[in-house]
């Protein structure tokens, strides 16, 4: 008997350069039925947002004393959904339209529903 494959929901860009953090955000979206590409910097991650698509981007915003700015700013202009989960409070008078999440909240809980939004919009 074979076990049917789940078809993966959608790509998202993920940005963290916590080792750990990374470890358990990649097994989670797994475990939810998207493809998580990872990068720990903003360079790279940017670079790929230009060049592929993205169903969303989730993003730490302080890496490697750089913002994630740029690459929100970028994933916005193209009408991808971005969350950020950050440890900090998010910056005043940015005029971003992305969602904080608190990591120290539940941040999961909130993830976990727009996942669910997003994968229903591409059935």
């Amino acid at each position: 008997m074979t076990v049917p494959t789940r078809q993966p929901v959608g790509r998202v860009l993920f940005v963290e350069d916590d080792q750990d953090v990374t470890k358990s955000m990649i097994r989670w979206f797994k475990l939810h039925d998207w493809t998580p590409i990872h990068f720990s910097s903003v360079k790279p991650a940017l670079q790929a947002l230009k060049k592929e698509p993205f169903n969303l981007v989730f993003t730490d915003w302080n890496l490697f004393g750089d913002t994630s700015e740029p690459l929100v700013r970028e994933a916005l202009k193209q009408g991808i959904p971005v969350r950020i989960c950050s440890g900090r409070d998010a910056p005043k008078g940015l005029g971003l339209e992305a969602v904080w999440l608190s990591k120290s909240g539940d941040c999961l809980k909130q993830l976990n529903t727009l996942l669910e939004e997003i994968g229903k919009g591409s059935s």
